[in-house]
């Protein structure tokens, strides 16, 4: 049974929701409503999205099992011998030039 919140106290539900909502970011909860103005084209955009993270999911998952150590994108790019400051904002782009 969820635990009732008093004045000043955040209950179980609204803890989760907010550690969520941190995690995920804003976007994911703002976006609907800026594209509900271009209608059917916006849920083609979302699928569209979707599918590429169903699909970035595998390779990313295949590098964590390859490579196991932290950093993420940024790790996998320096291990294939980048040792210079990034070229890019995000080491995301040099992630697909891995073999």
């Amino acid at each position: 049974m969820p635990e009732k919140a008093g004045p000043g106290r955040l209950g179980l539900t609204m803890a989760t929701a907010l550690v969520v909502g941190n995690m995920i970011g804003s976007g994911v909860f703002l976006l609907p409503r800026t594209l509900a103005k271009y209608g059917p084209t916006s849920i083609a955009g979302w699928g569209f999205t979707a599918a590429g993270a169903v699909l970035l999911a595998p390779v990313f998952a295949r590098l964590g099992r390859t490579y196991p150590r932290t950093g993420g994108p940024y790790a996998y790019a320096r291990r294939h011998g980048d040792r210079g400051p990034p070229s890019r904002p995000s080491p995301y782009g040099r992630v697909g030039g891995l073999r």
